[in-house]
């Protein structure tokens, strides 16, 4: 076949400006172009739910590395960063067999959903609800007040009572080692606290 004519536009292009597809001659009917300008109107129209779609800007500037990434390689779609295959996790879905997006990418983007999931299936609390004690305690652990939670995930542990359940307040991930270390203990918490006052000067 020496050429093919686009559904779309109507001109009539080589059969390698068109994807490989289910159709007759193994090709689709639109010629890359035309899809290329379809996804990119898709990717910038407004969600449903009101989510940010990428700009045009950034859709483009995928195209142009993509076109210059070095086999093994591969463009991350979210942080147009050019990675090795190794770094995307696999989806059959694409010729190349790797996911759209970098392992990092996805990472970051599950992590709010896991948070999420952790709270009400571990502690039976809402985000809403997590989000309105933490600003009870200023943003800060109830013990120390460190801002920071210091933890891998980043959340501010949700300390409970393991006998009860009850939710008793959110701290960094240092004073809640130390409460399990203690075995929530309040009389050896207020022993060690008497034992490191009688040292202070050793």
């Amino acid at each position: 076949m020496a050429s093919k004519r686009c559904t779309k536009c109507g001109a009539e292009k080589p059969p390698n400006e068109f994807h490989k597809g289910k159709g007759p001659d193994g090709r689709v009917a639109k010629c890359k172009q035309c899809r290329r300008v379809e996804r990119v109107r898709r990717s910038t129209t407004p969600t449903v739910s009101g989510r940010s779609r990428r700009s045009v800007e950034h859709l483009q500037r995928l195209e142009e590395l993509k076109a210059t990434a070095a086999p093994g390689m591969k463009v991350c779609s979210q942080c147009l960063e050019t990675k090795p295959l190794s770094a995307f996790h696999n989806h059959a879905g694409f010729p190349d067999g790797k996911g759209a997006w970098c392992k990092g990418c996805m990472s970051a983007a599950q992590k709010p959903k896991r948070h999420e999931f952790t709270l009400k299936h571990r502690h039976g609390l809402s985000v809403d609800e997590y989000d309105r004690m933490l600003q009870l305690q200023a943003g800060c652990c109830a013990i120390c007040r460190v801002t920071n939670p210091g933890t891998v995930h980043g959340w501010f542990v949700v300390d409970h009572n393991h006998a009860t359940g009850v939710v008793r307040g959110l701290l960094c991930g240092r004073c809640n080692l130390g409460l399990g270390q203690f075995e929530d203990s309040s009389d050896r918490l207020v022993a060690a606290a008497q034992y490191l006052r009688s040292r202070q000067g050793d």
